[in-house]
């Protein structure tokens, strides 16, 4: 996670595992906004969603209907122009990244008083299977019609 200095937060990834979606929430200090988002070249195909879940804390979601891998293996997935340039102070959490073939990959909370490059996050679980989720990554206990996740994987109920 790093910050430019405009604000823009960028997410960015180095890795080789085929991924083709991610979900985290992101918190910001006191009086933040979100005020701009989106995808950064490398996830060509790929939808972003967000939505405020708390006072202080919004939900990203992006993944790819057809299933596609992000683009290369390295640099920013996400750029979000966050508005307080007061303080520094962010924390991502409840990271997910999930690969061309369904498996989860959790990742540790991120948190810092000045976002700047890390390096490495450890996997802190794996998925749970037999969960629905929303596109906006939301448990779902009893599904409708629509498009869900489930054990990783994109499905329809019709």
């Amino acid at each position: 996670l790093t910050r430019d200095v405009n604000n823009t937060l960028s997410l960015s990834l180095n890795s080789l595992m085929p991924y083709t979606a991610f979900q985290f929430d992101l918190t910001l200090p006191e009086g933040s906004d979100i005020n701009m988002a989106k995808l950064s070249a490398r996830l060509k195909g790929h939808q972003l969603m967000y939505h405020q879940t708390g006072e202080r804390t919004w939900r990203f979601v992006a993944l790819s209907l057809a299933n596609k891998e992000f683009v290369d293996h390295e640099g920013a997935l996400l750029h979000i122009q966050a508005g307080n340039p007061d303080t520094d102070e962010v924390a991502v959490s409840n990271i997910r990244f999930i690969t061309c073939d369904g498996n989860t990959h959790l990742f540790d909370t991120v948190s810092s008083a000045t976002p700047t490059d890390i390096v490495e996050m450890p996997v802190s679980g794996t998925r749970e299977d037999g969960v629905y989720y929303d596109l906006r990554g939301m448990r779902v206990n009893s599904p409708d019609k629509g498009v869900y996740i489930l054990n990783g994987k994109k499905v329809i109920i019709k």
